[in-house]
């Protein structure tokens, strides 16, 4: 079977064809021969001679498929395959079957010499520099960035016996030609089988070679090089330029070779008399000796290692460098045996001691504390881990006299040489044992050793604190507490730099520090917690919130709380550099509880704080006074912070001079904190209880800013559509200079040209979202929001363009801020102060979650201090001095659409109907036809199912019942209890209906009610906060004093009957001011018979008494204005 030399060099690579030609010139292949012939396969055996002549042996199986020739070379090497024994022997077997004519380098003729001569003339050719390979077999190809690089390193054994150690490692190179930080253990035996990486160089496989063949007779992990041949292996390693002390990323570069050094030898003597050979190398002070045959040496500050010359062997010198240590007592013995069996060595001789005692001492404990690192899978306590885990420890041993001993040390007597004298010291096991046991006393246990634990070996004896989780805290304890005592008790402790905990001195003084931003950075400020601590100031803040933002989000809902639930006077804060502080913890707790509060929302990174958490500062402020910490800066911030939560009083504003009634004392104090608020540029929620006068007081509060000339642009008001006549009434009433501008109804659009022009922009949260591209286009001065319950949903169209609207200030008017979850509540700041409760989810998180389905007391009153600075609330009971035993309010409501429409065609039909009635009988006589029609369209306002009239059927809507709705649940809301008259038995019926929807529980007494006594019974005892009452059948005769509000749904013509039926609750043993509504339809029939009840009082009472003759009192010209159209 015939196959070349390219087949060959193909097969085994460059490097191992070249140095299997040499193999073979140089006729180091014994033998090869066939074992086993087949058509297309052919087995040969040989044998090769490897490096110190030991014989190896190959299997080689050649095939041939189609035209290709492959190879399978086996060899009994440690490469074990295709290596240059494979090749050696291939070539031979090349020359023995296939005799081929060779060419002579540099010969003018073809020269005819056997194949063996020929490889010898190739060599001797490449020696002269003749045909040399056009590379250096040592050189390094571009592509490839790996390489081989040696740690050489000493160690040496507990006994005192050192050796020297040879690691292989695998690097790269980086781009600027340096060595990678990252390195691998290389073991030669993994790439035995496939010839090894492409990055070994010839140099790198003899090194592996002898390497391996050092190794049997080596126990270390690494190579250990000793004798003549580690000498050798040294001496190739630093011919590599690749060769490193220890490690090659603590040194400047590779090792260079020094020549051959003089060296003499001496003895080194320990405090303890023992003595350990050693030589002194000449021109190297610093030198480190290599126990080899030579000795060798490693210089690092020449960072170079050569050869030793000594006047001793080189074998005896290496000897005496691996020799145990010799203890004090054994000098005088072994120096006497040198002498006798190396008699004529020049080698030196150990001093022994002149003299020797036994001297019984009292061992002293020292503990050293510092860290350690251990290689685990389990340490007690500490959890399982398959990784390496640097622990802070304390490293116990005893000094006998100047002797340290280790408690692991399994030594009975210690000895010490003091002016040549050798003193033997008795160990102390009884001390030692009480000093162990007194560790344990104060929490430190033994570092366990065992199979799982990996311990370096002069840390055996070492003490951990137990419980990993509070390892800190329990050094921190153990420096406190239990350090001064061991010292008092003749301990000494010293404490390593790298020992990551450290207990400064007792804080001085306490500081917070506000920090405040200029205008430009939207309000936002700093804080600081300082601490002076050995003359420095140290802001402990960054630490703490360090530790308050890791606390993970599903470990607690309250992870201030979490953080501080610990502390107590034995807690300690991180300084941030490494050292801790004492804190008496129950002193400053309420302090950090409000520092800390203040950046619960970790949903933003950033270390400031919006100007918005008034209230919050205000507390923090108090606490700090309580707690004796020193208060710097902020004092505009904060003087701010006390007004609003009333620790100062807010400046009193005059009452404006357009305002056209009498503001009670307690509605001064909502204009002056309106006035307050809007002077700092700040909004609020005025959540007075309803009838206290919120409308009022926005008036007098628009009226101030126009007054003083403020009021530059228009203030935006938004209403419920049933609310508009109202506050168009109220204006006019009590401020008439304010010009109003109401957008309502059809023709609203002709009127926006007009908005600049006038004072307030009255509309509805039914038209804002219609006219919100006009209504945006207009900067307001102030945007005020009534019954603000109608943006509590963040979602809405109404919420969104209450948050989008641009105003000097935001006002929300609300009796009820909170209907159903505090979520509203956010809606509602999220518009007038945007920030002040933080971004959605957060608030979900910290205050939602814990107040609602926690009942979190401490939440819900951290939100109502965040809060109060910006919502103020008064109640009816809160305020009732201050109120008239009686307050009467009258409901405006505008009816809209088709009950309006409907209220037309009564209207129109009832005065067609009157008139030709008049026309036909005579005024006195038409007196029932008039009744008729007042019935039917006082009914119509009241709801138009009340109508027997087939339009009537048609017309769902009822602006009163719908006002009645959103007025009831306030009231009850706000503790209520409610009278509600009406004289139609139907009305209540309908009233019933709505009042299911609302889930309002209710009595109710008309003239069907058989038993009386039970409804009156059960409203008086507070069971039901609802009595619905007719006119007729409770209008008299009835004490209902636990009632504190009336409301008339439709209003008696009459006043005296009115009165008699407000008299239910406002008579002899009512001890609370009572609040009257009556309900009026707007520009109706309704709206004109009040007037009546004032201005034809006599009119009223004859008309629908019957006691009275009407026609003396009853003009056409009044019928005329009762059945006008709507205004």
């Amino acid at each position: 079977m015939n196959y070349s030399k390219s087949d060959v060099k193909k097969h085994v690579g460059d490097r191992f064809y070249q140095r299997g030609v040499n193999y073979y010139a140089r006729r180091m292949v014994r033998s090869v021969e066939v074992k086993k012939r087949t058509p297309g396969m052919l087995v040969l055996g040989s044998n090769v001679c490897g490096s110190g002549n030991k014989v190896y042996e190959q299997h080689i199986t050649i095939f041939k498929i189609s035209k290709a020739i492959s190879f399978y070379g086996e060899c009994s090497c440690p490469l074990r395959r295709d290596c240059k024994h494979v090749a050696a022997a291939l070539l031979s077997w090349l020359d023995k079957s296939q005799p081929q004519e060779a060419d002579v380098a540099n010969s003018q003729k073809p020269v005819n010499l056997p194949h063996n001569l020929t490889y010898l003339i190739n060599d001797l050719a490449e020696a002269a520099g003749k045909d040399a390979p056009d590379y250096d077999p040592e050189s390094y190809p571009p592509q490839i960035r790996n390489r081989l690089i040696y740690w050489l390193d000493i160690g040496e054994y507990p006994t005192g016996i050192r050796f020297v150690t040879l690691d292989c490692r695998k690097v790269s190179i980086l781009k600027d030609g340096s060595i990678g930080r990252q390195c691998t253990r290389f073991n030669g035996e993994n790439f035995a089988y496939n010839g090894g990486p492409k990055f070994l160089r010839p140099s790198d496989r003899e090194i592996i070679d002898d390497l391996e063949r050092a190794r049997r007779h080596s126990y270390s992990s690494n190579s250990e090089l000793a004798g003549a041949q580690g000498a050798n292996i040294l001496a190739k390693v630093l011919a590599t330029g690749r060769c490193y002390w220890s490690d090659h990323r603590d040194v400047a570069g590779p090792l260079t070779e020094a020549p051959v050094t003089q060296a003499i030898g001496h003895w080194l003597v320990d405090n303890t008399g023992a003595q350990k050979f050693d030589l002194s190398v000449s021109g190297h002070a610093n030198a480190i000796t290599l126990p080899l045959d030579p000795p060798w040496f490693y210089d690092p500050k020449s960072n170079q290692c050569g050869p030793l010359q000594t006047d001793v062997s080189p074998a005896l010198s290496e000897a005496l460098l691996r020799a145990p240590t010799i203890n004090g007592r054994d000098v005088a013995t072994f120096r006497k045996a040198l002498q006798i069996r190396l008699k004529g060595s020049k080698i030196p001789l150990p001093e022994a001691p002149k003299r020797s005692q036994n001297r019984k001492v009292k061992p002293r404990p020292n503990l050293t504390l510092k860290q350690a690192t251990v290689k685990s899978s389990y340490v007690p306590h500490w959890g399982r881990s398959p990784s390496t885990q640097t622990i802070p420890i304390a490293v116990l041993d005893f000094s006998y006299n100047d002797l340290r001993v280790s408690p692991d040390d399994s030594q009975l007597e210690y000895e010490a040489v003091k002016d040549d004298t050798l003193t033997i010291f008795p160990r102390d096991f009884t001390t030692e044992e009480q000093a162990i046991d007194r560790l344990l006393e104060v929490g430190l246990y033994p570092l366990v050793h065992d199979s799982e634990v990996d311990v370096p070996i002069d840390v055996e004896q070492s003490f951990y604190v137990v419980d990993d989780y509070e390892a800190g805290m329990n050094w921190l304890r153990f420096f406190q507490r239990d350090m001064v005592k061991l010292k008092q008790e003749g301990w000494t402790v010293d404490i390593s730099d790298d020992f990551p905990y450290s207990l400064a001195s007792t804080p001085e003084h306490w500081s917070v520090a506000f920090n405040e931003s200029d205008k430009s950075d939207n309000g936002w400020f700093s804080l600081s917690l300082g601490v002076q601590v050995d003359g420095e100031e140290i802001d402990l803040l960054p630490g703490l919130l360090d530790m308050l933002h890791q606390i993970p989000d599903d470990l607690t809902d309250d992870a201030v709380d979490f953080l501080l639930s610990g502390m107590d006077d034995n807690s300690f804060l991180p300084l941030g550099d490494g050292r801790f502080i004492s804190l008496p913890g129950e002193r400053l707790r309420p302090l950090l509880q409000n520092l800390l509060e203040l950046f619960t929302d970790k949903y933003s990174d950033s270390d400031k704080i919006s100007r918005l958490r008034l209230g919050d500062i205000a507390a923090l402020e108090e606490a700090a006074i309580q707690s004796g910490a020193i208060i710097k800066g902020g004092t505009a911030l904060r003087g701010l912070a006390k007004k609003l939560t009333g620790g100062t009083k807010i400046t009193p504003v005059p009452v404006p001079a357009g305002l056209d009634a009498t503001l009670r004392p307690y509605q001064s104090e909502g204009l002056n904190w309106l006035q307050f608020l809007a002077e700092a540029d700040l909004g609020g929620i005025l959540a007075d209880d309803m009838g206290l006068g919120k409308t009022m007081q926005t008036l007098a509060h628009m009226l101030v800013e126009k007054e003083t000339g403020r009021l530059d642009r228009p203030c935006l008001l938004v209403v419920p559509t049933s609310l508009i006549p109202n506050w168009r009434i109220e204006a006019e009433r009590f401020a008439p200079s304010l010009k109003i501008l109401t957008l309502h109804g059809p023709k609203r659009k002709e009127r926006f040209g007009d908005i600049a022009a006038h004072d307030v922009v009255l509309t509805s949260y039914a038209l804002i979202h219609r006219d919100r591209e006009t209504l945006l286009e207009q900067d307001y001065h102030f945007a005020i929001f009534d019954e603000a319950q109608a943006i509590k949903n963040p979602s809405a169209n109404a919420a969104k363009f209450a948050c989008k609207v641009t105003a000097r200030q935001k006002i929300c008017l609300s009796g009820t801020p909170v209907e159903n979850h505090l979520g509203e509540l956010w809606s509602l700041f999220h518009c007038v102060v945007p920030g002040l409760l933080g971004e959605r989810k957060a608030f979900q998180k910290n205050f939602r979650t814990p107040i609602e389905k926690h009942g979190n007391g401490e939440k819900q009153a951290i939100l109502n201090r965040r809060v109060l600075p910006f919502l103020l609330r008064r109640t009816k009971d809160a305020v009732a001095p201050e109120l008239p035993p009686k307050t009467e309010t009258i409901e405006h409501v505008a009816l809209e659409g088709r009950q309006r429409d409907l209220y037309e065609t009564v209207r129109l039909a009832m005065d067609k109907k009157v008139r030709a009635e008049i026309s036909a009988r005579g005024m006195a006589r038409s007196h029932i036809t008039v009744l008729d029609a007042l019935l039917k369209l006082r009914q119509t306002c009241c709801d138009p199912r009340l109508v027997k009239l087939d339009a009537a059927r048609k017309v769902a809507a009822s602006a009163k019942l719908e006002r009645l709705c959103e007025m009831l649940p306030e009231l009850i809301e706000d503790g209520r209890r409610v009278l509600l008259f009406s004289q139609f038995t139907s009305m209540l019926a309908l009233i019933e209906e709505a009042l299911a929807g609302l889930e309002i529980s209710y009595v109710m007494l008309t003239g069907q009610t058989k038993d009386r006594e039970t409804p009156v019974r059960r409203f008086q005892a507070g069971e039901v906060p609802l009595f619905l009452i007719s006119l007729k059948a409770g209008g008299t005769g009835l004490n209902l004093t636990a009632a504190d509000t009336v409301i008339h749904y439709d209003p008696w013509w009459n006043p005296a009957v009115e009165r008699q039926a407000t008299d239910r609750a406002h008579r002899i043993g009512q001890d609370k001011p009572v609040f009257i509504y009556k309900l009026a339809a707007r520009g109706t029939v309704e709206e004109r018979m009040l007037e009546l009840q004032s201005q034809k009082a006599a009119l009223a009472e004859a008309l629908y008494d019957g006691k009275a003759d009407p026609a003396k009192h009853l003009s056409e010209q009044d019928i005329t204005w009762l059945l006008a159209p709507l205004e």
